[in-house]
């Protein structure tokens, strides 16, 4: 035979809300408890932005930056509390490790270590290299911006730097095998010129010049054929 336990109203709701109460506070309920994030890496980061968890209890956060560049693949940023993070471009993986510097949240990568990557949650605000972190972005000056890659040769001034955006760019890009080619001289583009300057021994302004011209042509023809 059941027994049966009666109650008053009032005691009903005494016990509802004693329970209530308590699942507020167990510590399994509440997500900032189940994982202690690392405080010293919160100085940049407000720590309700770490509202979502992985499977096994990781708390982190997710956010999309803006299309740096016209043309540009919008990346998405993943930042775990556990100093971990991860930079999704185009469905590729960039892991690494984050921390708080002085202008924001900086992310090093595991594929190059040595390469600091400053952003803002939300924004880039630059990228930089341990050893450049001093240097200011460049300034966009389109003058005499070759509308053609052949025009470097063959039309004295004409060059292709950052902020042009002609089909010599896209040509460029061909050549340093950017895809797609966007025919927008942006900061990827640079870099990879100075790359090449660099392995010949030219000045590394990031600048395609008459100097440089030759270097990038070799690129599609290796054998110098």
């Amino acid at each position: 035979m059941k027994n049966t336990i009666k109650l008053k109203l009032s005691e009903l709701k005494q016990i509802i809300q004693n329970t209530i109460e308590e699942q507020q506070t167990n510590q399994f309920l509440n997500p900032y408890q189940t994982m202690k994030v690392d405080d010293s890496k919160l100085k940049c980061i407000d720590p309700k932005q770490f509202n979502q968890k992985t499977a096994d209890g990781k708390m982190y956060l997710v956010y999309d930056n803006p299309k740096v560049e016209p043309n540009a693949i919008s990346e998405r940023v993943v930042l775990y509390s556990d100093g971990n993070a991860n930079i999704i471009t185009n469905g590729t993986n960039n892991m690494g490790k984050w921390s708080c510097g002085t202008n924001g949240v900086e992310f090093r990568s595991n594929n190059d270590p040595k390469s600091v990557r400053t952003l803002n949650i939300g924004k880039v605000s630059s990228t930089t290299s341990t050893n450049t972190s001093n240097k200011q972005k460049p300034q966009i000056n389109v003058a005499n911006c070759a509308n053609q890659l052949v025009d470097i040769r063959d039309v004295k001034g004409k060059v292709l730097k950052y902020g042009c955006k002609t089909q010599g760019v896209k040509e460029l890009q061909t050549l340093l095998d950017i895809i797609p080619p966007t025919g927008y001289f942006g900061n990827k583009t640079q870099q990879l010129v100075k790359k090449v300057q660099r392995d010949n021994g030219i000045k590394e302004d990031g600048i395609v010049g008459r100097e440089t011209y030759p270097f990038i042509i070799k690129l599609g023809n290796p054998s110098g054929q």
